[in-house]
């Protein structure tokens, strides 16, 4: 500590710290059921909870790196008073998590280290498990596995580990050619939250290339693959009691091809096949399966070209953008290279640096995602082909105020063969963002899910929140 104390004194940087308080109001159905301290279904759940965030960043001209930390305090259930649990987590998506990164470059060379690091002790419920029902911090989606309709209340652990490291060398002036390698971790830790949530582990691996044809037209090709192993709780007709162990390797070959279309607009399409093996054929053979993609993305606020540079195909800030990740499995070229910050607008001048709305909703924009791909199903183990949709929109209505909302659909399909366990998925929802102050802000956020898994049947979940956060003006030294 005292060594990476004086290193950053030697150094560029900055250093931020913020707070948040607030409720969580959520409601299941079917609704859980609890014997303590009395028989009874927990129709309407309150949690309560704070955090603290910090953030260090340091720079120098051919390196940089970022730490952050954010442990929170919750209480889960406040509505039943004594009995409620008060956790200490350092949990990603609800709670915070632990992250840091370093950037080195060169004029050709850019290498990348991230690593993302999360646990939480909690209590699981019907309630807790799903999606959209972690019973922690604001509200926010936590994409753990659906699982079967059960009233089992269970003290549990969870946790993620997600290490990577990237590199990304360009060839010449239009080609760039990338590698990444990592690890992932997540879900239970011991071996009574694994019967619940399954621990899911694997290394991965990407390398690929892009080349830029013309200032509008960019292409790419890119081979993945990941071998996951998924353990936790039998899927039935076996005993839940009885504990499995899955092994998938999984491996995609992609291309991709982008277009601008204006300054404020692009279309990105992808296709490709992936190779899995079969867990439900008398033998482990090999199966071919189908990857495709598109992503259409519009930022508002953008002024138009001039009309020389409409002509002459001058390229645009558009074309700076990463490329689109291809599927939330494995890894991309996104990995090895960090985005540039979105440009500041005019209008948000008066917002303190490191909170403007931008930094919560991205730049004003609207984004839609169609993908079918194969992956791995969290709490069977089992190679699923899905079909998903989303769509994105982010608006900035005033410098004080920020509004967002998305929409999800997720299906399996029958692809090589019907699925045993097909699920269905519907949600949405949206978050209101006002400034009252230049250090202060105030988030609404309200969340409604519906999903069916074959066998372990469906669930409806709705949560509302309210968080208001207080941070310090941004520290800068060098």
């Amino acid at each position: 500590m005292i060594a990476a104390l004086a290193l950053a004194a030697q150094l560029k940087g900055t250093f931020d710290l913020s707070g948040a308080v607030g409720t969580q109001v959520r409601q299941v159905d079917p609704s859980p059921i609890i014997t303590v301290p009395r028989l009874e279904k927990i129709v309407v759940a309150d949690d309560l909870f704070a955090l603290v965030n910090a953030r260090l960043t340091l720079a120098e001209p051919r390196w940089s790196a970022s730490l952050s930390a954010a442990p929170g305090l919750a209480i889960q259930d406040a509505e039943l008073g004594k009995y409620a649990t008060t956790q200490v987590p350092w949990e990603d998506f609800t709670a915070g998590a632990t992250t840091n990164a370093v950037l080195w470059r060169d004029r050709h060379l850019t290498v990348t280290f991230l690593q993302a690091l999360s646990y939480s002790r909690l209590l699981l419920t019907q309630a807790s498990l799903y999606p959209y029902q972690q019973g922690t911090v604001g509200g926010q989606p936590a994409q753990l596995p659906n699982v079967p309709v059960s009233t089992t209340t269970t003290a549990g652990q969870l946790g993620g580990w997600d290490p990577s490291l990237g590199a990304s060398v360009r060839t010449s002036r239009l080609t760039t050619v990338f590698a990444s390698a990592g690890f992932t971790y997540r879900g239970g830790l011991d071996p009574a939250t694994r019967g619940l949530i399954p621990g899911q582990y694997g290394p991965r691996a990407a390398v690929g290339a892009s080349e830029a044809l013309s200032p509008l037209d960019t292409v790419g090709l890119s081979a993945s693959g990941q071998n996951l192993w998924t353990q936790g709780a039998c899927p039935p007709p076996r005993p839940p009691t009885q504990f499995c162990n899955e092994q998938v390797p999984l491996a995609q070959l992609t291309g991709n091809w982008r277009r601008t279309l204006s300054r404020a607009s692009s279309i990105s399409f992808m296709a490709g096949a992936g190779a899995s093996v079969d867990q439900l054929a008398t033998s482990n053979a090999v199966v071919i399966l189908p990857v495709a993609g598109v992503t259409y993305a519009h930022r508002f606020g953008v002024p138009s070209p001039e009309p020389n540079e409409a002509q002459n195909g001058t390229p645009t800030d558009t074309q700076a953008e990463a490329p689109t990740q291809t599927s939330t499995e494995t890894p991309t070229e996104t990995e090895t290279a960090q985005p540039e910050p979105p440009k500041e607008s005019p209008q948000e001048e008066t917002l303190p640096e490191g909170s403007r709305l931008d930094d919560l909703f991205g730049t004003s924009a609207l984004t839609a995602t169609a993908q079918l791909a194969p992956t791995i199903d969290p709490l069977t183990g089992f190679l699923s082909t899905r079909v998903s949709t989303t769509a994105t929109l982010a608006k900035q209505l005033s410098r004080q105020v920020g509004v967002a909302a998305n929409l999800a659909f997720a299906q399996s399909v029958p692809v090589p063969h019907p699925d045993p366990f097909p699920l269905t998925l519907v949600g949405g929802g949206g978050t209101a963002r006002v400034f009252l102050t230049r250090q202060v802000d105030l988030s609404l956020t309200a969340l409604e899910q519906w999903q069916f898994q074959s066998v372990y049947g469906s669930m409806r979940s709705t949560v509302g929140s309210v968080t208001l956060t207080a941070r310090e003006p941004t520290f800068r030294f060098w």
